[in-house]
């Protein structure tokens, strides 16, 4: 069970540092957009289609390399705790991201212009939220155990 815990705080420290960097790059993205004049319109359509393509194939495929790196050296137990949490992280992703991405076009009606970086921000968000369910449950399972034990 230490070998869940720690990896459970080990995640919820990266996702700190992560929501951190990514939190600063997006603000400093959005603050200068109209000053970052450095690339031309079909430059930046590349690379942001490039970023879409990779971060697609990432969620796609990413999940089945993870898993089984994760699941590597976990005994019977810690490997249902784990899926458990998983399936919790899951459902809570999906959950956020039908609400908001069709509330998103009720709030702010459907003939509204949104800017693109409205959306990208949502599933950042909605990803990040469920990434750090997924340590939370299992600290807390692994406390419930700990307790009963």
């Amino acid at each position: 069970m230490n070998r869940l815990k720690k990896k459970a705080w080990k995640d919820l420290g990266i996702y700190l540092y992560s929501f951190i960097v990514g939190g600063v790059a997006f603000y400093y993205l959005i603050a200068h957009f109209d000053e970052i004049g450095v690339l031309t319109t079909f430059t930046a359509r590349i690379l942001m289609l490039s970023l879409a393509i990779v971060t697609g194939i990432w969620v796609a495929v990413g999940q089945f390399v993870m898993k089984r790196r994760v699941l590597r050296g976990l005994d019977e137990r810690e490997k249902l705790i784990y899926e458990n949490a998983k399936s919790i992280s899951d459902a809570i992703f999906g959950g956020l991201s039908l609400a908001g991405f069709l509330g998103i076009f009720v709030w702010m009606s459907p003939k509204a212009s949104i800017p693109v970086f409205v959306p990208v921000l949502m599933f950042f968000g909605f990803a990040f939220i469920a990434e750090i369910v997924k340590p939370l449950v299992i600290l807390i399972q692994c406390k419930k155990e700990q307790a009963s034990e």
